[in-house]
């Protein structure tokens, strides 16, 4: 099953799962890569994969204008054409873009392209705070619901809950990959009082946890109460 969007979101504001990169605009490759930018980040794709064509025609081992070609398809739902170019761009450049070609492959394989769990009705009391995601899939992996992650701190960056409630993005650190269409079987928000914490603190320093019972994620949006959970201080 193939997907048919091509973006992902972070925090609960739309981005794209990466961001095109310029070059140096030094020689002629680099010029039409970063004219296929500019094109790109008026999500004008169809323009960008002429520049981004035309600055691998120039430089066939610019390892940019691969990876950003294969942004440009996968933004245009072409996850098989954006597979092939960030293949290209790691056989460059390899391990640089693994996670990029991950994303394009589940994509790809099994039309997930992303989603957001939203967080509703949170007590005023945890207003300003953070929160985290964990959940257990029935395919045994794990979804987290924080920003970022540092490889080396394994600290992870969480999202601030505001005005009652908190959009955290499903993204699996380990594999790098959305999940649609999984049954959840044990999740649980965690709320802290500061915005970053380490992986090895998370335990000490949770303010509040709200257990649910299992639900089912699908691609996009989903949503849900905190009245279905409870707020255990």
């Amino acid at each position: 099953m193939k997907g048919k969007k091509g973006s992902w979101r972070i925090a609960g504001i739309a981005l794209t799962f990466a961001v095109f990169l310029y070059g140096c605009a030094s020689t002629p490759a680099e010029m039409a890569n970063d004219r296929g930018v500019a094109l790109a980040q008026r999500q004008d794709y169809e323009g960008s994969i002429i520049e981004f064509s035309e600055s691998i025609r120039l430089n066939p081992k610019y390892v940019l204008a691969y990876y950003n070609l294969g942004l440009s398809y996968y933004h245009l739902g072409d996850y098989d054409s954006a597979v092939e170019n960030f293949v290209e761009a790691n056989r460059l450049k390899p391990r640089r873009y693994q996670k990029d070609l991950k994303f394009a492959e589940d994509a790809r394989d099994y039309g997930t392209t992303g989603g957001i769990f939203v967080l509703t009705d949170i007590p005023a009391d945890y207003n300003g705070k953070y929160a985290y995601f964990q959940a257990t899939l029935s395919s045994g992996e794990y979804i987290f619901g924080f920003a970022s992650a540092n490889s080396s701190t394994k600290a992870l960056t969480l999202v601030q809950i505001t005005n009652g409630q908190v959009s955290l993005p499903m993204w699996a650190t380990l594999t790098y990959r959305y999940f649609g269409n999984d049954t959840v079987l044990r999740n649980a928000i965690g709320i802290f009082d500061n915005p970053t914490v380490t992986s090895s603190e998370i335990s000490d320093s949770m303010q509040a946890a709200i257990p649910f019972e299992s639900i089912t994620f699908s691609n996009g949006n989903v949503t849900k109460s905190v009245n279905d959970g409870t707020v255990i201080k």
